[in-house]
């Protein structure tokens, strides 16, 4: 699923007969961006009056399209809940991962602590980092289910959000065709009409968004930095990414070995539910053969090669 998508106006995408020419214009390439930039700018002003910077943010923390939405950062929490997972997770395992036996591994907590890095896992930009990979990770389950069931979150058809998306973007074209002939015109005694239009536009074109936020799920993505850490929104890319900011973090302390970093990588990409039954998966080696793999296909993204590191 590409980061920044091409949203499909082809008509016979949606479940209604086929325009004739007397049809109105289905203008989403239009209408969806331009959404986009009035959702962002009211979330920049709600960052303001908190006094958070916008890039800071966790995984869309005032995000209020969508129940699933809402139900995965309920479920994930404060950033309080996010640094206690890490700290679970860190002092679950011993490492290395199923070491030799009668060597008294430290956890990877201890490990951590050990190489100085223990502090820069619990706290900004990193912790924002894991938690929007924790949060895509749990939406993206949720969005599987749904997809399978071919219903969205609110229990409605994907087809009716779809015919209603193209519905209102082509309500709107033909709106402002018939206003733009007035527009012009515009003087003190069309001004309060107006102010009306441009209100009611906004409302409409919010909700294009949330409609296009169903149907085209990776237009969310556009509005959050998370969609950095999620690269192409395949699950390799989103390992890679939180591989290559441990890594940076650990060249930052002067340490040269990847493999804590792949261990490290190992713990946060596993599942709570796989933790909970004392597994790692994917484990380390697997995450050090992706990475090896990926960086050989991406040379212009990473170094194009990374030093072998036995797990």
């Amino acid at each position: 699923m590409d980061s920044n998508p091409t949203i499909s106006t082809d008509e016979n995408a949606q479940p209604t007969q086929k325009r004739t020419k007397q049809s109105p214009k289905i203008n989403l390439e239009k209408f969806i961006p331009e959404a986009l930039q009035i959702e962002k700018e009211r979330m920049a002003a709600g960052a303001r009056r908190f006094h958070i910077a916008p890039h800071l943010w966790p995984a869309w923390p005032y995000w209020d399209y969508g129940m699933v939405s809402a139900a995965v950062s309920k479920e994930l929490g404060g950033p309080e809940e996010t640094v206690s997972e890490i700290v679970w997770r860190l002092k679950r395992f011993r490492y290395p991962y199923r070491g030799e036996r009668g060597k008294r591994p430290k956890t990877f907590y201890e490990r951590a602590k050990i190489l100085g890095i223990l502090d820069a896992l619990l706290r900004p930009p990193f912790l924002w980092d894991i938690r929007s990979f924790w949060w895509f990770q749990k939406y993206n389950s949720c969005e599987l289910e749904l997809k399978q069931r071919k219903k969205s979150e609110y229990g409605l058809p994907m087809a009716f959000h779809r015919q209603l998306l193209f519905q209102l973007s082509a309500h709107l074209s033909e709106l402002e065709k018939i206003a733009g002939k007035h527009e012009r015109k515009k003087d003190k005694e069309t001004k309060a009409w107006f102010e009306r239009f441009y209100e009611y536009r906004r409302a409409t074109l919010k909700q294009i968004l949330s409609e296009a936020a169903i149907v085209y799920p990776q237009v969310q993505d556009r509005l959050t930095p998370a969609a950095q850490l999620k690269a192409k929104a395949e699950k390799l890319d989103a390992e890679v990414a939180l591989f290559l900011k441990l890594d940076s973090m650990f060249k930052g302390q002067g340490l040269k070995s990847h493999k804590f970093a792949y261990h490290l990588t190992s713990l946060f990409c596993t599942p709570r539910k796989i933790i909970s039954q004392s597994h790692l998966r994917p484990t380390p080696e697997t995450i050090r053969r992706n990475i090896e793999v990926w960086m050989k296909k991406h040379p212009d993204l990473g170094s194009g090669k990374t030093r072998k590191t036995s797990i």
